[in-house]
């Protein structure tokens, strides 16, 4: 686990009231699900509306492509975070999106410092899909 990384995650885009929960339960080895499952249900109610970018179960994978290649170069590596042997690991973009897009479960790609995508739980019908994003001062993406 990259906990720098999931830090400067959750202290950007998720709201000041859940932060210190969520990266306490990020960091717990016991907890670490229970963080992950907050974005099951609740992600509308955990997630800084000011970065959300889009929001729709409709998504698909070349919409978050194009979406988050606006503030990522895709040719890098994002960090997931999930409830799979992909926790806390490095990969690809497309393969980070299809592990999130291919898993049941709530997952987070995180791509660099300006952008991730979510993906709610899937139950009945489409999970719920985000991009979020911080853009810098002149709108572009940052790798």
């Amino acid at each position: 686990m990259d906990r720098l990384i999931e830090e400067k995650f959750v202290r950007t885009f998720i709201e000041k009231p859940a932060q210190d929960r969520l990266l306490f339960e990020l960091f717990s080895k016991n907890k670490r699900i229970d963080a992950a499952h907050r974005f099951a249900h609740n992600a509308d109610n955990i997630i800084n509306p000011k970065y959300i970018a889009e929001r729709s179960p409709r998504l698909t994978y070349a919409e978050i492509k194009t979406s988050i290649s606006k503030y990522f170069d895709i040719n890098n590596n994002c960090y997931i975070i999930t409830e799979n042997q992909y926790d806390g690991t490095f990969e690809p973009f497309d393969k980070a999106l299809q592990i999130a897009m291919d898993n049941m479960s709530p997952s987070i790609v995180i791509c660099g410092e300006n952008a991730a995508f979510i993906k709610t739980e899937t139950s009945i019908g489409s999970p719920v899909k985000f991009i979020i994003r911080r853009t810098n001062g002149a709108g572009g993406r940052q790798a």
